[in-house]
């Protein structure tokens, strides 16, 4: 299996697991954004949309604590958590998207994530703005067609 690599977005560089560190040596790797959905929507049915607008879930050990050596001692530097808002999280830590990308759960498609979070009153809201954004794509591209042909109609063809 091919190792993890990132583009840092701050310094430039090309990186993999475990080179966190940033240029200056003191922050760390900048990366691209990367969204994580949760399916853990409630699925009490007498929840009401407005408190599902609020739904957190904190998913703890993310990065999990690492151990560090000082001398003969050992010192535990601590986890991390992330805080999914109605089953999101989107991140730009490299870090955070290595443990989280080793956890199926967090990694479901829009679509999944549809099935779950939405109302169905919600789903069919999506579902008409989508027809609705269709049907005007072709009325745009009928007006765009016909505007080519009234063109082509006006310019007289050059004898051969």
């Amino acid at each position: 299996m091919a190792t993890k690599r990132w583009k840092c977005l701050e310094c430039g560089k090309d990186f993999g697991v475990g080179e966190w560190a940033c240029a200056d040596g003191v922050s760390n790797h900048v990366v691209e954004p990367k969204m994580y959905r949760s399916l853990d929507a409630p699925s009490d049915p007498s929840t009401k949309d407005q408190e599902m607008k609020h739904a957190q879930t904190v998913v703890c050990n993310i990065p999990p604590p690492t151990k560090v050596m000082e001398g003969d001692d050992v010192r535990w530097i601590g986890e991390g958590s992330v805080v999914f808002i109605r089953g999101m999280f989107s991140t730009s830590d490299p870090i955070q998207q290595y443990w989280l990308d080793k956890r199926p759960a967090y990694n479901a498609s829009q679509a999944e994530w549809n099935n779950a979070w939405l109302t169905q009153n919600q789903k069919l809201e999506i579902r008409d703005m989508e027809l609705k954004a269709g049907e005007q794509k072709l009325i745009n591209d009928r007006n765009e067609l016909l505007s080519k042909v009234q063109q082509n109609k006006r310019e007289p063809v050059a004898a051969h």
